[in-house]
């Protein structure tokens, strides 16, 4: 893999910290609402906002989709996030993003 692999996969790592942050933020019991994270970080977990897909443009040969499955795809951590209907449910799925995903940077650094 090349620099701008492990540089796009840090760059995920962060994007979904700060999105975390920011729930955080929110009562957990509350839906799920992404307008109103983009309306206060101006960013939330659709792939306009990933660093992976601005590198890759879709799952060929990005590094999540061949660690995991494609986001899209049932039981992914992306498709966990997109349906969680609680913050609390969000904040559980986005955890296990950064999991998959710090796993992949390791693996790159290699």
């Amino acid at each position: 893999m090349m620099q701008r692999d492990i540089e796009a996969v840090n760059e995920s790592i962060k994007h979904w910290n700060r999105m975390i942050a920011w729930v955080r933020t929110q009562p957990e019991g509350d839906l799920v609402y992404d307008r109103a994270m983009r309306g206060a970080i101006g960013e939330s977990w659709y792939g306009s906002d990933c660093p992976l897909c601005a590198l890759y443009g879709r799952c060929v040969d990005c590094p999540l989709a061949m660690a995991d499955r494609p986001c899209n795809a049932r039981g992914s951590a992306w498709r966990t996030v997109e349906d969680s209907t609680i913050w609390r449910e969000w904040i559980a799925a986005a955890l296990r993003m950064i999991d998959v995903l710090q796993v992949i940077a390791k693996e790159l650094a290699r």
